[in-house]
């Protein structure tokens, strides 16, 4: 705790204490007193910084001006009461002689500071008011101060929040007081009571609540009694400057607008507008960009829904034409429909296209917005001409039609413009005008589809076969309605490779994808990761086709590369595809995008695509089984690799397989085993070795859950090439304090039969790898059945029982017994390490 007071003989008005942790505990309310726990300071030393150290009595006192001393409070352990700050104030003021051994030390090295390993539950009170002339010389001024503010930190040592509550109610005495305090947090300034500003900040054990607060008090400031006129002074000249004036006018005519806006949000509604400028502009799949919502450089407006239509005319041609009246109009509201052909099963995508008239007569002079426009926001077409002229247009007759041109030679779509037909007219009757839109000359050849579903799927561009034939006749156009959109190209100059359907087609089968290598399941951990392949690649490829593009681009056999099925959900592998579903399927397939759900281009979407590189061709892994193992070196490190043996193989082929990856030691034997061992913390021991004559099918029923039970390639070590009939070879596991609590890696370790017990402790080192003092704290059990037996002492003269091990009859592997080393788990996490500890139990 350290405390601060600022020029009190000077006649500066405050002083600063400053505390590490306030506690509330048992606080003097009538005297309003605060305790301060100290508990996570230094109880050793609490630092008093004064403005001026007092003057003292002997002649040869050295009495210089400091602008900071350190007082020295006494903690003794029989405290019980606790330390008022006056108290620390009268000590720091008594006469203390240097002489003798008490002298201070100004040699090289100075005082040796001690410092405690427990600290005293001791707390100190700081009063509401501090009366100091009685440490103060001189003139008989007031030395009393009052508490002003409460500086307050609420979190932890990570991270937290400070606020400050300050008492604007002093008053210079002689006047009526009464606490006002006030609790100012960043920019919000409220009312707050004394509980909160004072006895709700003291931090530690609560009393009154179930946990521990982690509101401190850290520094109280105090005001000298006779100056509180001067500190907290009332200025009436006080002048605001004007830009902050404006500013919080402007702030507060801001906050009042958006206010508004929202209580009367329901009465407003808004629109975009779209003009054949901007279809023009849009060169992609369908009539317009779905994102056009969305686009800011559109002509937005936000309209009253009572607004009439006569009055929504004229408001559009203000926004768009600057009020020029003579100018004709038609105003079209965008629908997002979905177009389905009878007795078909397929999914269609959905389309954004002006199906609905709003229309301007007399009918509906007094018709609002509100009965027309039901969204909040609403996309229209507003339709015009060059002239600025439209023909008649009868809704029961006739229907608008928009129209693309397919240019050969740029091999693009363009949008040229809209025109109305009648339903009874044929297609030939349009013609000139169509040419008129695309600026090709009379007489041109032109060939028409009409686009039925977004233009996006192939399949649902159909060729109007009959031009001479009524467009409302059976097999000339699908969709007799508003919004319909053809496509046109010249008929003399487009062929069987390059015309619209076809150009259409490759669009849309053409897509961005990520293939991304996925190394969790079938190579080992050191393998080297290739980085992402962005390309683009079709949609109606095959598998042989894709494994092609992704082995050219990382330089592997397309014959050894496995392709996933993804999660549509999180692009996550789930399932590999069989060498016969290779055979069947195409990338559609493969991305989920043949059934129900289609491939939208508009979306532009980048696919993902999984594959593994294997170490063996896709067609013969129907033959082999996939199994996971683990690898341990030399140096116990363990590492897993996915082997496919043959199903019909045995051990000896698991061996093999793992040969491939396996780092022998220099001077090893060079001959692998297979080792069945546990992989939970109630299991992690190793249980068997397999002979290898074992069928692999064995192995795999009894590996077939990696999490509980793996299988594990390890070396033979020189001294177990051979056991011996007295001999054995006895599993050695680790346990930190409960057999069920097992970590580390287990080994076996061969053990002859009336072998010194601190031979065999003294080769488990040299195996381990363990300094002499970390071995020290090494104790040694026999188990069986995940129950300790008994403890064994191997710094003795006791010997090896093999009939003890299990050698002679072991009923089940589970039940066979082991040698556990029962030491600390240092890989356990520091935070909550002892969760899974048996509780101590007292028993009187």
């Amino acid at each position: 705790m350290e405390i601060e007071a600022k020029d009190a003989i000077n006649n500066k008005a405050d002083i600063t204490l400053k505390s590490a942790e306030i506690e509330n505990q048992e606080t003097d309310v009538e005297n309003r007193e605060m305790d301060v726990d100290n508990r996570d300071t230094d109880v050793e030393n609490v630092e008093v910084d004064m403005v001026e150290d007092s003057a003292s009595e002997e002649d040869d006192a050295c009495t210089p001006p400091d602008a900071a001393m350190d007082v020295n409070v006494s903690c003794d352990d029989e405290c019980a009461e606790p330390i008022k700050i006056m108290q620390s104030f009268r000590e720091y003021v008594q006469v203390e002689r240097l002489d003798g051994e008490n002298k201070y030390d100004a040699g090289d090295y100075g005082r040796r500071e001690y410092f405690s390993s427990e600290l005293n539950p001791l707390r100190f009170a700081f009063p509401d008011k501090l009366c100091l002339k009685e440490f103060m010389e001189g003139n008989g001024e007031d030395y009393t101060y009052c508490l002003h503010a409460v500086l307050v930190h609420s979190g932890d040592f990570h991270g937290g929040h400070y606020v400050v509550f300050i008492n604007t109610g002093l008053r210079p005495p002689g006047e009526k007081y009464k606490p006002k305090w006030c609790k100012f947090d960043d920019d919000v300034v409220s009312r707050a009571t004394v509980r909160e500003a004072v006895m709700a900040n003291y931090g530690g054990d609560d009393g009154e609540s179930t946990g521990r607060t982690y509101t401190n008090a850290y520094m109280l400031v105090y005001v000298r009694q006779s100056c509180i006129d001067d500190v907290l002074c009332q200025n009436e000249n006080l002048q605001v400057p004007a830009h902050l004036v404006q500013r919080f006018e402007n702030e507060r005519e801001e906050e009042n607008k958006k206010k508004k806006e929202k209580q009367e949000a329901h009465l407003y509604t808004e629109i975009v507008m779209v003009t054949d400028e901007h279809l023009a502009s849009y060169n992609g799949f369908d009539l317009v960009d779905p994102k056009l919502l969305d686009d800011t450089g559109l002509p937005r407006e936000k309209i009253e829904k009572n607004m009439t239509i006569p009055q929504l005319y004229d408001y559009v041609k203000s926004k768009l034409f600057s009020g020029e009246s003579e100018i004709d109009v038609r105003i079209w509201k965008f629908e997002e429909t979905t177009y389905k052909d009878e007795g078909s099963i397929m999914s269609a995508l959905p389309r954004l296209r002006p199906t609905s008239l709003i229309p301007h007569s007399e009918e509906t002079q007094e018709k609002t917005l509100e009965a027309v426009l039901e969204n909040d926001r609403n996309l229209l077409y507003i339709e015009t001409t060059a002239s600025h002229s439209l023909r008649s247009y009868n809704e029961n007759s006739e229907m608008l039609m928009f129209l693309k041109y397919y240019d050969e030679e740029s091999r693009s779509l363009r949008y040229v413009g809209h025109f109305i037909v009648a339903y009874r007219q044929s297609m030939s009757a349009y013609t000139n005008e169509c040419l008129k839109l695309i600026g090709l000359p009379e007489g041109t050849p032109l060939r028409f589809y009409e686009v039925s579903n977004a233009e996006v799927a192939p399949d649902r561009i159909r060729l109007i076969e009959s031009l001479g034939k009524p467009l409302c006749a059976d097999n000339t156009v699908v969709e007799v309605s508003d919004g319909g959109l053809l496509i046109a190209e010249r008929q003399d100059r487009t062929n069987d490779t390059n015309n619209a359907k076809l150009h259409l087609d490759t669009l849309y089968n053409t897509i961005d994808i990520e293939a991304i290598a996925n190394n969790d399941s079938f190579v080992s951990s050191h393998a080297e990761i290739d980085p992402p392949i962005t390309g683009t690649i079709g949609l109606n490829w095959t598998m042989r086709q894709l494994v092609d593009y992704i082995g050219k681009e990382i330089n592997y056999d397309p014959a050894k590369i496995l392709l996933w099925r993804v999660s549509p959900f999180n692009d996550r592998a789930t399932q590999f595809l069989t060498d016969a579903q290779c055979k069947v399927l195409r990338v559609n397939g493969l991305l989920g995008l043949a059934g129900a759900q289609l491939h939208d281009p508009r979306r532009n979407k980048r696919y993902r695509v999984v594959y593994t590189k294997m170490p063996i061709p896709i067609a013969d892994m129907e033959r082999k089984r996939q199994m996971k193992i683990q690898m341990m070196d030399e140096k116990m490190a363990i590492t897993e690799i996915t082997i496919f043996p043959e199903k019909t193989g045995t051990v000896r082929d698991i061996l093999e397989e793992a040969r491939r990856e396996f780092k022998f030691a220099p001077n090893g034997t060079g001959k692998l085993r297979l080792v069945y061992v546990g992989q939970s913390s109630q299991s992690m021991r190793a249980y068997m070795i397999f002979k290898e004559e074992t069928s692999v099918m064995e192995v795999f029923q009894k590996t077939m859950t990696p999490s509980m039970y793996m299988g594990r390639v390890e070396e033979v070590p020189q001294d177990q090439l051979v056991v011996r009939s007295n001999e054995y070879l006895v599993p050695i596991a680790h346990f930190d304090k409960d057999p069920g609590r097992m970590f580390g890696v287990p080994f076996f370790l061969k053990v002859s039969n009336d072998e010194l017990l601190s031979s065999v402790r003294e080769r488990i080192q040299q195996r381990l790898d363990i300094p002499d003092k970390e071995y020290e704290k090494y104790k040694f059990a026999l188990i069986s059945s995940s129950r300790v037996v008994r403890y064994l002492d191997m710094t003795s003269n006791g010997r090896v029982n093999l009939a003890e091990l299990g050698h002679a009859h072991v009923a089940s592997l589970v039940t066979s017994p082991y040698l556990g080393l029962d030491h600390m788990n240092k890989s356990r996490g520091a935070r909550g390490s002892h969760a899974a500890e048996k509780a101590i139990v007292i028993h009187n």
